[in-house]
């Protein structure tokens, strides 16, 4: 087995059929890291020094990850705010020694961040003196076997309350999908993320990415933009993408103007709904830092992980020991990374 490096954008470009081929082996084709979703994210927000890891075993590959290089010998895995998981296809645990020997230059560790523990082999793996893990997030997910009606019934009275009526529209088509894709991105930019900077819009970089995920999502049937209307005027949308495995929601957006009318929730209502009558999916994946609200909409939760793996196991005991005397002296470090809002039913 041999690792080998690549510039990711290039890499990527001629190993994409070898990349959905191992996420169809390893995971059965999970849409977040499938080459539409991927592909994107990559020639979007990839740098020129990020890399794509490549594990070749004879004429196979066996391993493939992108990887961004850190300041003091510290490696992690490319993870713009657009991606809930990181995009890693890694067959075993046992793979990541090898991988962190054969980085170039010198190197101390390696961070690889967000794993969803039910798409990763590195649960597998217990910590050890050269392994930390972390809890990132506890994401929720809805199975959406058997009928709505069923599903809505054993919620929590409380969740059911004071629901309107309300139109969904379901944009299916590339075209349509483009379109509701600028939508959502003019509804994002008049509410607090456009004040800040940080909204979708259909000129931005961040537009220019969703509309090309979907798209590509769409041309197979497996991507939607799902719009809430309340009267004539748009009040809520959400994008999403799938495939026979599972449906992801990637963002929510909402008119802020309505807020009293809980349009987020009414449109993650109306969507459930949607989705049990269709039973294109078997579930429907989160990918948010859940709270006890997105909890009681949910069926099921598991973590996501962040791991360090150290090259040398005298570093992780002098690290540990400058965390405790950083707490004691009151400068608790930061989180390793802020999530971006991801789609979730709660209003915010």
């Amino acid at each position: 087995m041999t690792w080998t490096f690549h510039p990711a954008k290039s890499g990527f470009g001629v190993s994409r059929a070898e990349w959905d081929g191992l996420n169809q082996r390893l995971h059965a084709g999970h849409p977040m890291l499938d080459s539409a979703f991927v592909g994107p994210l990559v020639e979007c927000f990839a740098g020129p020094d990020d890399r794509l890891a490549v594990l070749r075993r004879g004429d196979g590959v066996d391993g493939m990850l992108f990887l961004r290089g850190g300041g003091r010998g510290i490696w992690s895995t490319f993870l713009p705010s657009q991606a809930q998981i990181a995009p890693t296809l890694l067959k075993a645990a046992d793979q990541v020694p090898a991988l962190l020997s054969a980085l170039p230059g010198r190197v101390v560790a390696l961070d690889l961040l967000c794993q969803d523990v039910g798409y990763s082999p590195l649960p597998a793996l217990p910590p050890s003196a050269s392994h930390e893990v972390t809890l990132h997030a506890t994401t929720t997910a809805t199975s959406l076997a058997g009928t709505f009606d069923a599903y809505w019934q054993s919620r929590p009275q409380k969740l059911r309350e004071n629901l309107l009526k309300c139109r969904l529209e379901v944009a299916s088509s590339p075209e349509l999908v483009r379109e509701a894709c600028a939508r959502y991105g003019l509804l994002e930019s008049r509410g607090w993320k456009g004040k800040a900077g940080t909204a979708l819009h259909p000129e931005n970089i961040q537009g220019r990415f969703y509309q090309e995920v979907l798209t590509h999502f769409a041309e197979r049937g497996e991507g939607f933009g799902c719009e809430l209307s309340l009267g004539d005027a748009l009040a809520a949308s959400q994008l999403l993408i799938g495939n026979r495995l599972m449906a992801i929601g990637l963002k929510t957006t909402y008119d802020e103007a309505v807020t009293t009318l809980a349009p987020g929730r009414l449109l993650h209502y109306l969507v459930l709904q949607w989705l049990f009558s269709e039973q294109r999916h078997r579930v429907l994946e989160y990918y948010t830092n859940a709270t006890a609200d997105t909890l009681r909409w949910g069926t099921a939760q598991r973590a996501i992980t962040h791991h360090r793996f150290y090259r040398y196991r005298w570093v992780p005991a002098v690290t540990r020991a400058f965390r405790r005397l950083k707490a004691a002296l009151g400068r608790e470090p930061a989180a390793t990374r802020a999530t971006e809002e991801s789609s979730r039913p709660e209003e915010s």
